[in-house]
């Protein structure tokens, strides 16, 4: 068997090669280390080489595909390669990056980088028609799109730089096939023509989905098959803002209480350090939960797998901070103190361990889906760093409109408590001070104060705390409450719940407490400390036992003291940004939704009618001819190109009559056609249209015996719009 190859296999290999890092240069910021480069370029130039290889030999796709199939499981081993292959996919949409370049995520990877560009050299060396190998390039692009982490103007990049790749190796193949195949009987410029509908409609294509990709992340800041994949639901989860009285003292103690108990032994992190055990982002008139994509302006908003780094921008004091777990310890949150940079579990069960590691970077917040005991251990990479509420705070305008409707019923207190202040913080300030100042601190173990009850539903925030009295809880309803009001100030806010590190590093359950967290306009998350909003008063005595506490009276609006969110919006420095207007309706009910996506994507599903479409015009155009001769010459033309996209091959330079033959239909119709062209006489307009009635009738003849789908591709092939060749 003899090795044959062309110098226009060599140019098609080099343009795949080209296009293919071009697509693999997607995936470079989401994973970690070199490993990407060496796994995807090698699998890139294997793929190519098999295809040169079995081309060259004389072989079809079929060989090529089982030869790229041959290739991945001798270099991976079979099993190894089936489990990347099933499992890759779901860990690379599933980890933050950066993501270790090791394992099943990258072989997912080396498998796509292998079969796209081998499928592509494959057809480019076995088929004349110049877009087909660039299918399986677009996919592979449109894969990398999708699944990397990029920011819309790389998306963009991508999507141009290989647009405009394509373009060049679709003119170069177009072109040396019309100077190796010219048609002098073709229709003047139906070469050019093609190659312009077809280099035209992949760039269209390539510039379309970096569109949509690109408009999604910037509208909705999360990726697309990232949103798709299901995070882990953590909504249903006991937070420890639930389970809040476990911590407090409690006579006598039930066995869940763990008061004196050891939570948590902490080296490496500064005494009062904030230990994060969760922070609660959603309300649903019940409790306060932690949940997925509750952050419009972040794309990694989800409880999602970390390799041993993370890509978590974050400034202040970079600390390692190692954490033991205590007896007391039995949830499946994870503490942790800052952001995140790299986290690794301690022991022999350490990779089992971080199998079950949730982390949302947003939040600051780690959960695990499988326990963690007395005597774990993990070690914690972190940037440290705190920054408390200050009356110049600008509030962002990301609010939370659930969270906004949700805290409605605490109206009465929000209004009265905000009258006379001069901004949202101002009113946020002022209604913390009011409440720490109108409020009692109770946990509910002292005789006669049992009927202060746990929980944060809106009942017990509302007719149970804030708009009674007295006003009495502990850490829970206050700081539920804080954060549903100044969430309806407009002012984002969540709850965390934590513990300040003690000296000795021992965190006891004694030193849990909960706070409340505001989210400026630079995106960051700055403390209202507890002792803010919270009294620590006890409660009056003087008032029975389970007896029906009275409704608080809070101040009248008066036109000239009105709340912030009815007040003009005060004069700001140019340097700051603009709040939100002050209006109870959704801005995006008012401006409307983003339809530049969804107009995109309707583009891209349009692109498939443009080729009948052109046939169409091309019809309507040769059925109305100025000649009455050009429209038969056009009618027998239709025939011709109906079975050149079936795919019949009809040798260019044959007169009507041997086309007839080659066709084994119409000879009556070529006959006809030769007769009124070459005749002395004009033809009558009418005897035309007649002639096209018969050119359809033998057209439809023409498909009988073709299946459903061989008539679909026919309609959407391209070869009668290209020069035919000699």
């Amino acid at each position: 068997m003899r090795f044959r190859s062309h110098p226009q296999d060599w140019q098609d290999a080099g343009f795949v090669l080209v296009l293919s890092v071009i697509s693999l240069t997607a995936w470079e910021s989401t994973f970690r280390g070199a490993g990407i480069w060496l796994a995807g370029l090698g699998a890139i130039l294997l793929g190519i080489g098999v295809a040169v290889a079995v081309v060259g030999l004389g072989g079809g796709l079929d060989y090529v595909i089982a030869g790229l199939v041959l290739g991945y499981g001798l270099g991976a081993g079979a099993a190894v390669g089936v489990r990347g292959a099933l499992e890759g996919w779901p860990l690379l949409v599933g980890t933050h990056p950066q993501i270790d370049a090791t394992g099943p995520v990258l072989l997912a990877v080396a498998l796509l980088c292998l079969l796209a560009p081998g499928v592509a050299a494959g057809l480019a060396m076995r088929t004349e028609a110049p877009a087909r190998p660039l299918v399986p390039m677009m996919m592979l692009l449109v894969a990398a799109l999708l699944t990397s982490r990029s920011e819309p103007v790389s998306v963009l990049l991508h999507g141009l730089v290989f647009g405009v790749v394509a373009l060049l190796w679709l003119w170069l193949r177009g072109t040396q096939a019309e100077v190796a195949d010219a048609n002098p009987d073709a229709t003047p410029n139906t070469g050019r023509q093609s190659r312009a509908v077809a280099a035209a409609a992949m760039v269209a294509v390539a510039a379309v989905v970096a569109s949509v990709v690109a408009a999604t992340a910037s509208a909705t800041d999360r990726q697309v098959l990232r949103g798709l994949l299901p995070a882990y639901d953590v909504a249903e989860l006991r937070t420890p803002l639930d389970g809040f009285r476990d911590y407090t003292r409690r006579r006598p103690a039930p066995d869940s209480n763990v008061f004196g108990a050891e939570l948590l032994l902490v080296r490496g992190a500064p005494p009062g350090t904030r230990l994060r055990f969760a922070a609660l982002d959603t309300y649903d008139g019940d409790h306060w939960a932690a949940d997925n994509d509750t952050d419009p302006e972040r794309v990694d908003d989800r409880f999602l797998r970390m390799s041993s780094t993370i890509d978590n921008p974050a400034s202040g004091t970079r600390a390692e901070v190692v954490v033991d777990v205590g007896d007391g310890w039995s949830l499946p949150w994870v503490p942790t103190a800052g952001s995140l940079q790299g986290f690794e579990f301690l022991g022999a069960g350490r990779v089992a361990a971080k199998e079950d590691f949730r982390y949302n970077p947003p939040t600051q917040t780690a959960v695990t889906t499988g326990t963690l005991s007395p005597g774990d251990g993990y070690v914690i990479d972190t940037v440290v760093s705190e920054t408390e509420v200050a009356r110049d705070f600008v509030p962002s305008d990301a609010l939370d409109h659930d969270l906004y409707d949700s805290a409605a019923f605490l109206d009465p207190a929000v209004r009265g408590w905000s009258q006379g202040a001069r901004s949202p913080i101002d009113a946020v300030l002022q209604v913390a001070e009011q409440l720490r100042s109108e409020g009692h601190y109770s946990d509910g173990a002292v005789a006669g104060e049992e009927d202060y009850a746990g929980g944060h539903s809106a009942l017990r925030l509302g007719e149970g705390f804030v708009l009674t009295t007295p006003t009495v809880g502990n850490d829970e309803q206050y700081a539920a409450a804080m954060a549903l009001m100044a969430n309806r100030l407009r002012v984002p806010a969540r709850v965390v719940v934590g513990a300040l590190l003690p000296a000795d590093g021992t965190v006891e359950g004694k030193d849990v407490t909960a706070w409340v967290e505001l989210r400026a306009a630079d995106g960051s998350w700055h403390t209202l400390d507890t002792d803010r909003f919270m009294s620590h008063r006890p409660p009056p005595r003087q008032r029975d036992p389970g007896g029906q506490r009275p409704e608080r009276i809070f101040p009248e609006q008066t036109p000239d003291d009105r709340s912030p969110e009815q007040r003009p919006e005060p004069q700001k420095p140019a340097d700051q940004r603009p709040q939100q207007p002050e209006d109870a309706s959704d801005p995006a009910a008012e401006t409307g939704p983003d339809l530049w996506p969804w107009l995109a994507l309707v583009l891209l599903l349009a692109l498939p009618g443009v080729v009948p479409a052109l046939k169409w015009w091309r019809r309507r155009r040769r059925l109305r001819a100025a000649r009455v001769t050009e429209r038969y010459a056009g009618a027998w033309l239709e025939l011709v190109d109906q079975a050149r996209d079936l795919g019949r091959r009809v040798p260019p330079g044959l007169t009507r009559p041997a086309e007839a033959r080659v066709l084994d239909r119409g000879a009556g119709l070529a006959e006809e056609a030769d007769l009124k062209i070459f005749g002395a006489d004009e033809p009558d307009p009418r005897d035309a249209e007649a002639f096209w009635a018969l050119v359809r009738d033998e057209r439809a003849g023409l498909t009988k015996g073709y299946s459903r789908s061989q008539r679909v591709r026919a309609a959407l092939s391209l070869a009668s719009l290209r020069g035919r060749r000699r």
